[in-house]
């Protein structure tokens, strides 16, 4: 568990430096949207499940 919180963690940073170098605001959310669910998924097995309800909460303000 600990490996994979590790990888999904190393793309959310990935997701997240990415981010910085869109023009489109509609490819900027994206990313985002799935930075917010790469984080999620590491905060999950992690066990701090308080992260991944905060990074839900940011994924459906992306959504709307």
């Amino acid at each position: 568990m600990e490996l994979a919180s590790q990888i999904f963690g190393a793309l959310g940073v990935v997701a997240t430096i990415i981010i910085y170098q869109q023009k489109k605001r509609s490819r900027l959310l994206t990313f985002k949207l799935i930075s917010d669910f790469l984080w999620g998924l590491h905060y999950v097995f992690l066990g701090a499940y308080t992260g991944a309800a905060i990074c839900v909460i940011a994924a459906l303000r992306e959504i709307i």
